[in-house]
């Protein structure tokens, strides 16, 4: 038997009586993220299966770990000598939680679906002593210039619509959020090909912000070598003020400079925002003020036990005036949980504590967002 996901929160609750408990244990997490993205379906792989489903899908389910592997930011030519990843590779089934087939309207071309335990895979990595990339990832703004036969244009045009799709869709392999311009007359003033090779990036920035939702902004161009080689060049700003540039080596297409683009974004985000498997799990205790209702409360717990850092979550005191406190433990860093947990637009740091999470676990304080 596959081992079923793990529930969104396992709250020790006190005494609230038999309906009140009930109604914990039943409602789902509300909330949603503000500007960066919870990513979804992290765990989740599609491939395709053939004319029939197989007798053995063994093969297909390692296909599929090595799928989400990569997803969490990990580099297969490197981890997968470990015991953990190994493993993992080894026998699949243990992490999985279900799986099934689908037939393409009637093509007879099966595809299977494969759903992963997301906190049993993370936590056999972290135990493994191997940094993992969680949910929470930056939504990143490409502005991006392609040469085509009428002219230089931004990637997102209506006329380049089968190369967005597959940077895309490249990108959704990876796990990497993106926007594309949206092409329209602002964008053709603003991100004008002699704009972007002009312009610094902290420039750019104010002015696209009120435009897009984004934690960071890549410019680049794409330029024809000749004799069917590309090359890209690209400038990256994220959120803090963290700055790259690089050039891409040559490739034979358009889609293969975009595609190693992608995976070069992955990597420097995985290894910029990793869950570290050696920090030591610290006590976090947060309390939170605003719950006018139930509803409120089990939104709150549910929210905190869907962030795979977080274990050992307790509901430990509901007190008068909307007020409730949650105890747990995580490896997640300070600076990095109060982030997370902003993305959530549900807590509101409150502004006369600074949010320290400390040894003897001080309280880390917001007010709830309805």
């Amino acid at each position: 038997m596959f081992q079923e996901a793990c529930s969104a929160s396992r709250c020790a609750l006190p005494r609230l009586g038999a309906v009140a408990l009930a109604a914990v244990l039943a409602c789902g997490i509300a909330g949603t993220p503000a500007r960066a993205a919870v990513v979804r379906g992290l765990f989740r792989v599609e491939l395709a299966a053939g004319r029939a489903p197989p007798a053995d899908p063994g093969p297909l389910f390692v296909q599929a770990a090595r799928v989400v592997l990569r997803r969490l930011g990990l580099r297969l030519g490197v981890e997968n000598k470990t015991p953990a990843v190994s493993a993992i590779l080894g026998d699949p089934r243990h992490w999985i939680a279900e799986y099934g087939y689908t037939e393409r309207g009637g093509s007879g071309a099966f595809r299977i679906w494969v759903r992963f335990d997301a906190r049993n895979l993370m936590r056999t990595l972290l135990a493994g002593g191997i940094a993992v990339w969680g949910r929470e990832r930056p939504r990143v703004l490409c502005a991006l210039v392609v040469p085509t036969s009428s002219g230089r244009r931004l990637l997102g045009a209506g006329s380049l619509a089968s190369l967005n799709r597959s940077f895309e869709r490249e990108a959704r392999r990876r796990g990497l959020p993106v926007l594309l311009p949206v092409d329209d007359l602002a964008d053709l003033q603003l991100l004008a090909p002699g704009v972007l090779e002009t312009t610094s990036l902290a420039a750019l920035v104010p002015t696209l912000k009120r435009r897009y939702p984004f934690d960071a902004l890549l410019v680049g161009r794409l330029d024809n070598l000749g004799s069917g080689s590309w090359r890209g060049r690209f400038r990256l700003w994220s959120a803090g003020g963290a700055r790259a540039r690089w050039t891409s080596g040559p490739q034979t297409t358009r889609r293969a400079v975009l595609h190693h683009l992608v995976r070069r974004l992955a990597s420097v985000f995985a290894l910029r925002e990793a869950l570290l498997p050696g920090d030591a799990a610290r006590p976090v205790v947060i309390r939170v003020d605003g719950l006018k209702h139930l509803s409120a409360v089990v939104s709150v717990g549910r929210l905190l036990g869907r962030i795979l850092g977080v274990r050992r979550l307790a509901l430990v005191e509901i007190r008068g005036r909307g007020v409730a406190v949650w105890r747990f433990e995580t490896r997640i860093r300070p600076a990095r949980l109060e982030r997370i947990l902003l993305l959530t637009n549900r807590l509101v740091p409150r502004p006369s504590t600074p949010g320290v999470v400390a040894g003897r676990a001080e309280p880390m304080r917001f007010r709830y967002r309805s």
